[in-house]
């Protein structure tokens, strides 16, 4: 599921600056920046500049760069050189990724063996694919392997563990300590990347840090994957839920994605509906209540392992709210377009999840968690967490970040016009674009509908819709899907069209795209995932 924008009714809720270390939960206060981001979609100011640039064209590449990939990014691979995570049958290994109560970093069975590029791993914080950051780093004129390198490594393992590798990494890689580099780390790749010019000494190597939907402050969504998996034929694939819980609750790393701000978590009397109290979410009496942790965690060398990983995740978590050292140029883009779980709640007789409120975010970070509090220094994407570095606007900022443009106008989502131009050469503005698949995950054959929603001023009622097209790329290419159901509703001054294409799931198991060009915002594409 996927949304562009929003519509115009919800845009004071969306954009206003997030409150989350308060309970206040009006439209209040809102940032000059995300004003401007507002404005700019509701009418149509957003240019839209192209920056897919030969690489004999390109620019040189000013300092090297080291891209940190997030949870999940990196493929594992066995003793023997099998890839146990990072291929479309990933989930059916996942169990294999379970470690010991006591971690000895020095024989385990699994090792960081590459960035996953290009295949969609469904997971607790879902990947798509990074290979489109790499190409567009490379037609700036970066080149892989000499100013362009990519520090895999083990997503399961504690953040300070992988942290020191980095410093490893660096130090071998890119040795020459009169040169200062650049980083640009993806989701919990943010964090890794704090500690290690934070307290390892990275700030007088690093010249600009880029964080692209780093949790700073945390994630509620870790607390709604534990309660309920990946969906149901994800949660089949890898073996149930019972066994999802008992593998993932081993890696340190999960603990430290945990939200940090006030109020992120309570306790609710299921009977009256009422908060008993708030709690914090390293707090180990709460996770001995919790309905869901797996018996082995509740006591003997179990409950111990668990609260050290508590204890872990408390210090990650104090040392995320500490400033970033001076001197260091760091920038955070940030969506603030999809509904994001932000509060959470528990039922206090059964200690079973209850719940999320929902806040503005990239369907994983909360904004201002993404923005590290500060959401009018931040800077703007429109795609969800997995593929947030995607666009024209987050790569108008990287360009500039790392010195080869000038600053572009901040508060300008570039990769959204917000225009459609229809069959008869006619321009419509767009206050919305919304596509889901639905299942997004299936076996061959299941009855499948893609939806797409279109939102926008009141004449787009009109609006020729016959040159929007829609394809599905499976394993013998791209095939034409015929819509089957359109219909246009008009609510005020809002005209919406809804459309909708019935097709069966390709026969071939593993991740396939359902496309969607429309003429004058762009292509976009969802993702159906195929289990034999």
């Amino acid at each position: 599921m996927t949304l562009i924008s929003v519509p115009l009714k919800e845009v004071c809720h969306v954009f206003c600056s997030p409150t989350p270390d308060s309970e206040v939960e009006a439209c209040a206060g809102q940032s000059k920046w995300w004003v401007q981001v507002s404005q700019a979609v509701l009418f149509s100011l957003a240019v839209s500049t192209t920056f897919f640039l030969s690489a004999a064209a390109a620019s040189q590449a000013e300092r090297p760069v080291v891209v940190v990939p997030g949870i999940l990014g990196s493929k594992l691979c066995d003793g023997t050189g099998k890839v146990v995570w990072g291929k479309n049958d990933s989930l059916f290994n996942f169990s294999e990724l379970k470690l010991p109560f006591q971690i000895d970093y020095g024989v385990l069975n699994h090792k960081p063996c590459g960035l996953i590029e290009n295949i969609q791993i469904l997971g607790p914080f879902q990947l798509h694919q990074y290979d489109s950051l790499l190409r567009y780093l490379m037609s700036r004129g970066y080149r892989l392997n000499e100013d362009l390198r990519v520090f895999s490594y083990d997503w399961r393992l504690s953040n300070y563990h992988n942290a020191e590798e980095l410093r490893k990494y660096i130090a071998v890689n890119l040795p020459d300590e009169t040169k200062q580099i650049d980083i640009v780390a993806h989701s919990m790749g943010g964090l890794i990347a704090r500690i290690y010019v934070q307290n390892l000494g990275g700030v007088n190597r690093v010249h600009n840090l880029i964080f692209l939907g780093t949790p700073h402050r945390g994630s509620a969504s870790v607390f709604r994957m534990l309660d309920q998996g990946w969906g149901f034929w994800q949660n089949l694939a890898a073996g149930g839920l019972a066994s999802i819980r008992e593998t993932v609750l081993t890696f340190p790393s999960i603990y430290q994605l945990l939200p940090s701000y006030r109020y992120c978590c309570a306790w609710k009397n299921e009977t009256s509906g009422q908060i008993e109290r708030t709690f914090e979410s390293t707090d180990q009496k709460s996770w001995m209540r919790f309905a869901w942790l797996p018996g082995q965690f509740k006591n003997g060398q179990g409950r111990d392992g668990l609260f050290n990983l508590l204890r872990e995740a408390s210090e990650l978590q104090d040392l995320m709210i500490q400033p970033l050292p001076e001197g260091l140029r760091s920038f955070n883009i940030v969506t603030g377009l999809i509904d994001t779980p932000w509060k959470t709640f528990f039922g206090s007789q059964s200690g079973a999840f209850a719940g999320a409120i929902p806040y503005p975010g990239d369907g994983t970070v909360i904004d201002w968690s993404a923005a590290n509090g500060v959401l009018s220094e931040a800077r703007p994407s429109t795609a969800e967490h997995g593929t947030i570095f995607d666009g024209d606007a987050p790569r108008q900022a990287i360009k500039w970040l790392l010195g080869t443009d000038t600053e572009p106008r901040k508060g300008i989502p570039l990769d959204y016009r917000g225009v459609l131009r229809d069959a008869k050469g006619r321009d419509f503005n767009l206050i919305n674009i919304f596509y889901e698949t639905e299942p997004n995950v299936s076996v061959p054959g299941t009855p499948t509908v893609f939806r797409l929603r279109l939102r926008g001023e009141l004449a787009l009622a009109k609006a020729d819709l016959r040159n929007v097209e829609l394809w599905l790329d499976d394993e013998t290419g791209g095939h034409p899907l015929q819509i089957t159901r359109q219909e246009v509703v008009t609510e005020g001054n809002i005209a919406q069209h809804d459309i909708a294409a019935a097709f069966a799931s390709p026969t071939e198991s593993g991740p396939h795209s359902v496309n969607v060009k429309i003429p004058g915002a762009g292509t976009f594409a969802d993702i159906v995932f195929v289990l034999r």
